[in-house]
């Protein structure tokens, strides 16, 4: 197992190097930049929650999220933190995330943190506090794509509920 750790973060490394190469190609970086360690830490836990692999992201993302605990990109990592936990069956965890997250309506993934929490609270059957999540996505962004996931969602939970 420790092999395989060392061959993932390798190629990770790896993948790292070769897309900052890439980018100064592209002229989006100087060439003599380098990645700092956080942003790589960031981007090796992207990489790894696009390729559905929840348990190694979720550690990396927590790692940013230590060393950085302010600033957009924290919340694009705890996000992304939430959606491993969501994914890993680790619902009460997400939700410690989310709720987090939740507290700024304005933020990039604000929808989407709505409907996870209510989906979350739903699957901790937690009903009351699902509709009310998933009512007020309905409610603040109801032309939004995911308004009718929210919708069906605050269904289940309000019938659920009584």
């Amino acid at each position: 197992m420790r092999t395989s750790m060392l061959t993932v973060t390798a190629i990770i490394g790896f993948l790292i190097s070769l897309s900052a190469y890439n980018a100064a190609l592209a002229g989006t970086v100087k060439p003599d930049a380098t990645p700092t360690q956080p942003t790589q830490a960031l981007a090796a836990a992207n990489g790894l929650l696009n390729r559905g692999l929840f348990e190694l992201a979720a550690p990396e993302y927590r790692t940013f999220i230590d060393q950085n605990p302010t600033g957009e990109e924290t919340r694009t990592a705890r996000y992304g933190l939430s959606v491993c936990l969501f994914r890993m069956g680790r619902h009460a965890d997400a939700v410690v995330e989310l709720e987090t997250l939740s507290k700024r309506s304005d933020g990039p993934f604000a929808v989407e943190v709505g409907v996870l929490l209510g989906e979350c609270y739903l699957t901790l059957e937690r009903f009351e506090s699902a509709a009310t999540t998933l009512v007020r996505v309905v409610t603040e962004h109801g032309d939004h794509e995911l308004a009718d996931d929210a919708a069906i969602g605050a269904a289940e939970s309000l019938y659920r509920l009584n």
